[in-house]
Formats: structure tokens, sequence, C-alpha cells
């Protein structure tokens, strides 16, 4: 849980997230082609479909690249489409709620394990093949969602609340935010997010 962090590294993580946000702002940020290392003599690559995952209608709201071979990306109607190191596969609706899903956040740690979160507090996996249905994990909902390994990932969201995931099943809900809305997270370890 968030708590057995020192004041001041959660203190730095959000401001480094409120900062990032403010920076970026709440526009829908164009997927770029394949992902690549940095280096000063590398450019970003010229944005490419990402197969109907972030639409004029819908915003892409999270990618993760656990490889250069593999990302996922996700959108605000529940979509998600997978990068095999050449190009975007077509979006598959993966949370079907009867809620709009505004799916928030995805982390992939390997490309056999992900874990995407919605607006409305419900959770995802993905295996290596298909997608679970949605969990009700959280009662204020989702914001971000940060897995170190297929054993541990941490979520937060709306009124400060955070929820661990073991590897099997999601712990109790906490208020770690002081009923701030947290909107990023990011995990190095079970021990430092």
């Amino acid at each position: 849980m968030l708590q057995r962090h020192a004041n001041v590294k959660w203190r730095t993580l959000l401001l480094l997230s409120a900062s990032l946000f403010m920076f970026l702002g709440a526009a829908t940020i164009p997927i770029l082609s394949a992902p690549t290392k940095a280096s000063a003599a590398q450019a970003w690559n010229a944005p490419s479909p990402t197969g109907d995952v972030g639409s004029t209608t819908n915003a892409i709201k999270s990618i993760s690249c656990p490889t250069t071979s593999f990302c996922v990306a996700v959108d605000l109607e529940g979509n998600a489409a997978t990068w095999n190191g050449g190009t975007w596969h077509a979006a598959t609706k993966i949370d079907n709620s009867s809620r709009n899903p505004n799916l928030e956040s995805i982390s992939c740690p390997t490309t056999t394990f992900c874990m995407a979160v919605d607006r409305h507090g419900d959770a995802l996996s993905w295996n290596g093949t298909s997608w679970s249905t949605p969990t009700s994990v959280d009662s204020y909902g989702f914001m971000s969602v940060s897995c170190s390994s297929s054993s541990f990932c941490e979520a937060v969201g709306f009124n400060g609340s955070d929820v661990s995931w073991n590897g099997s099943s999601w712990g109790s809900e906490s208020i770690t935010g002081h009923g701030n809305t947290l909107t990023s997270i990011s995990c190095w370890g079970t021990d430092y997010c």
C-alpha cells in the first residue's frame, strides 16, 4: 500500500504527475509508431493509426509497452489495440460494462500480463491470450494503474483511493490521498510506488 512510503517520496510523485499532466494537458496524445530506444541521435516517429482506438469519438487514454514488439493502447470507449512491432491490430472491445466504460489506464509489465482499469472502479486483466471480464474493485473509480509484475499492481483514483493486486486478487481499498483525486502512479517494485 502507498502508506508505507515516505511522505516526501509520495509528494514528489504527486508533484511530478501533476506537472506532467499540466504540461501535456488532458488532450489526446497521438500514438507514435514503433517504440524505440531513446538516444540523442533519434527522433520521434510520425504518428500512425492504432486500429480504431482513439478515433475521433474516443480518446486514447493510456498505452503500455513492455517490449519494442508489444504494446497495448486503451481508450474511453472500452477498446484495446495491440502493437506487434510493425503494425497496430484492430481494436477489440474489452470493457462491455453497461455504463460508459471509460478505460483510464493500462499497465503491462510483460507480454503475457496487463491490467487495465476504468473510471468506475473496474479492473480487467490480460493473460497473453484473452481479457478477463470487468471486476468491480474500487467504489470511487480508478484513474491509473501500475504493475511491476504479474503479482503486483497498485491502482489509484478518485477520493484518494488506492488498491493493491497480489497476483490473484485485489485488496481492500484505502484512502491515501486525503480525499484528493490521484491521477497517476508508477511502481518499480512491491516496495516502491
